[in-house]
């Protein structure tokens, strides 16, 4: 053992700092573990009693279980909550959830609290807070302070400040949310033991906002550790190991717990690696002659970095201690591309329906309908989001659902033929994407809300089978297509520079005018869709009009086509610049002939790297942003990456490159895995925009499944 260590241990029987406190929470575990991020999976999780020196146990202390958290008796409380952040998630142990933490309702009034409460008295001398990890937010708009920490004195019948002996100041004057879970979301406050039936934390000033949010508060009773001492294998959330390839990097983790079951804290523990070319890269401590050497952490874990080995198989590692020599072993296997992409589609199906499912509203007569996330963001009820779920993944959709939606919105048509960009849950609908877009672009319709309307019928006969649906509804639609505006020189989609209006709801903040290419890839699509359903019908004279329709759209698109680059434009005017997605989704539609298919194949690939990012993708070429926009550059539809268009640029790289197509898709489901599903995102800003964005999940799972059908030849 090192000079110095027993020493350094003793201080934690008055507490351990914060920056002792290595803790780094995975969004996705809901267990008692999820203050530990983990990448990969242990095959053995054995539990082994371990004797230790008869000084152990003035040497290491254990915290006791969380005395605040709802299972030990704990009551969350709150100054005001507001709706979908309620009091009750500041102790229900749940960690960097979707919507899991509390969030005041009383926007710039301050102080507000939150506070735990006990029936019965509780002597305590440790508390630790947990701040929300917020990657979607910028930096002023994540500081909170001060803050302050109290308990409740019943002889005095006053608050009394909490004076940490640990060096965390109180009140904390100021506290940044961080953008991912790097031990700066937990501030921890060590104190003399005192007993109390009510602690509070306070907050005198919110963030630039004007909110105040807490994820947890938890309370614990350090004692002395009592031997003998057990060590086993950290048990992983199985779906961080689906992905795991050859040379990944993952973590790997192993628990101390003493005689009562307490985690130890500041125990050394060993780490070596021992069979399949893995390799130790990476710890939170120091080197030992036989491996590494890492004291676990208040959570009683220590955690090593692995790199594995360069080829699929197992890669073995082991934990030990050293009072008496006892370990535990852990067996990582790596997949072939093949294999991890259909772990990739294994994962996400059910993340997908999970997504829908918590997208679910009720509207004012009982219709369901499906907002595009899951986090309580975009409340109403959008055409082109709930086309992409009933495309993407149909599975999670009661077809009953789908016809009601589409009725839903069917009911809001104008007098005019116009669709609504999005109806709000008491059947108000918008027509251009809201009062600000309106204000900026006119008030003119989107120009895809006619498209979508007729593909959601057209997925619901595809689905169902039953064409009485269109056959009900097939002059409202067409009348919305004739609305739609078109250019007067060719049968494209058209914005006239003139009268703004919005182009393709996913560039709403994008100013195109002339002739669209998006806009009109969608006019095609949905032109033959209803070619499809009035012959099925039985009007051949529609359906012969329709793909009439459709083959002048394919022609008239060649304009937007630029041979230089190979790629197609965005328009003809405003914002004539290389569309990424527009180009893709003409590959992948086949409106782009096979010379053309093939040239934007090449430009994906060979610019792969500054248009891709996690498997996911920006709109412009490679350090271009849109010329007009409204949004700033480098943010949401301006220069962020995009799981929306994911599929359509995968399915176009592997026409001339498989292996990489496949790599794309395995690494944006790694992302939404460790990351999250978000509707965008920029490292470099630290940006995320919506959380448990639904398309993000559900687009990209069409093509996923059709490459592991059309495996390289």
């Amino acid at each position: 053992m090192k000079t110095g260590f027993r020493q350094r241990i003793r201080t934690l029987s008055t507490m351990r700092s914060t920056s002792d406190q290595r803790d780094v929470a995975h969004r996705r575990s809901r267990t008692a573990w999820a203050s530990v991020a983990v990448s990969v999976l242990v095959s053995t999780l054995s539990v082994v009693a371990v004797p230790v020196a008869a000084d152990a146990a003035t040497d290491f202390v254990v915290s006791g279980p969380n005395l605040a958290a709802s299972s030990a008796g704990g009551q969350a409380e709150a100054s005001s909550a507001l709706g979908g952040y309620p009091a009750t998630s500041l102790n229900d142990e749940t960690r960097q959830a979707r919507i899991g933490y509390w969030n005041d309702a009383s926007q710039r009034q301050y102080p507000d609290w939150a506070q735990i409460v006990w029936a019965d008295r509780q002597a305590i001398n440790q508390v630790a807070l947990r701040m929300p990890v917020y990657p979607q937010l910028s930096t002023p708009q994540r500081t909170l302070g001060p803050i302050e920490l109290s308990y409740w004195d019943a002889g005095t019948e006053s608050w009394v400040r909490v004076d940490p002996t640990n060096g965390t100041p109180n009140p904390i004057p100021e506290w940044v949310a961080p953008t991912a879970s790097d031990g700066s979301q937990i501030q921890t406050f060590g104190f003399v033991a005192v007993t109390t039936d009510k602690i509070r934390v306070t907050f005198s000033g919110g963030n630039s906002d004007g909110w105040s949010f807490l994820e947890e508060i938890e309370a614990y009773h350090t004692t002395p550790a009592e031997a003998p001492f057990a060590l086993s294998a950290r048990e992983l959330d199985e779906a961080a190991t689906r992905l795991l390839q050859p040379g990944d990097a993952a973590s790997i983790q192993a628990k101390v717990t003493d005689a009562n079951g307490y985690t130890v804290a500041g125990y050394p523990t060993t780490f070596e690696a021992r069979a399949g070319g893995g390799e130790i890269v990476e710890t939170d401590d120091d080197s030992a002659a036989n491996g590494v050497q890492v004291k676990t952490d208040a959570a009683g874990i220590a955690t090593a970095r692995i790199r594995t080995g360069n080829h699929p198989g197992a890669n073995q590692f082991v934990a030990r201690i050293s009072h008496p020599r006892k370990s535990v072993h852990f067996k990582l296997r790596n997949l072939t591309l093949q294999r991890a992409l259909q772990e990739s589609v294994k994962w996400l199906r059910p993340e997908a329906a999970k997504m829908e499912a918590g997208s679910r509203r009720t509207a004012h007569d009982g219709t369901i309908m499906y907002t595009p996330d899951a986090s309580a963001s975009y409340a109403a009820f959008w055409p082109r989001d709930f086309n992409y779920m009933v495309e993407g993944y149909p599975e999670g959709l009661p077809v009953d659902d789908i016809l009601a939606g589409f009725k839903y919105l069917m009911r809001a048509q104008r007098a005019d033929g116009a669709m609504p960009d999005h109806v709000a849950e008491d059947s108000d609908p918008q027509y251009c994407p809201g009062n600000d877009h309106c204000a900026t672009f006119g008030p003119a319709p989107t120009a895809d809300n006619s498209q979508f309307m007729v593909k959601l019928a057209y997925q619901y006969y595809r689905l169902s089978g039953d064409i009485s649906l269109f056959d009900e509804y097939a002059d409202g639609l067409v009348k919305a297509m004739e609305f739609t505006n078109r250019s007067p020189d060719s049968s494209l989609v058209h914005i006239d520079s003139a009268h703004l209006g919005s182009p393709y709801g996913f560039t709403d903040a994008i100013q195109k005018t002339g002739d669209l290419l998006f806009s009109s890839l969608l006019y095609y699509e949905a032109a033959g869709n209803l070619a499809e359903m009035f012959a099925a019908s039985g009007d051949d004279a529609a359906a012969r009009k329709w793909g009439d329709e459709a083959e002048q759209i394919k022609s008239d698109i060649q304009s937007l086509y630029d041979p230089d680059s190979g790629m197609f434009l965005a328009a003809s005017l405003d914002n004539r610049q290389i569309d990424i997605w527009g180009s893709a989704f003409a590959a992948y539609l086949g409106v782009a002939n096979k010379d053309q298919q093939s040239a934007i194949a090449h430009y994906l690939a060979d610019n792969y790297e500054g248009i891709v990012r996690r498997g996911q993708v920006r709109h412009t070429a490679p350090g271009t942003f849109w010329e007009k926009a409204r949004v700033g550059q480098g943010v949401y539809q301006n220069g962020a990456y995009w799981a929306t268009a994911s599929g359509w640029v995968a399915h176009t790289i592997d026409k001339v490159d498989h292996r990489l197509a496949r790599q794309m898709l395995v690494d944006l489901t790694k992302d939404f895995i460790d990351n999250g599903i978000n509707e965008a995102f920029n490292d470099e800003l630290s940006y995320v925009a919506v959380r448990d964005y639904v398309a993000s999940a559900t687009n990209p799972i069409p093509v996923m499944e059709g490459l592991l059908t059309h495996r390289r030849h």
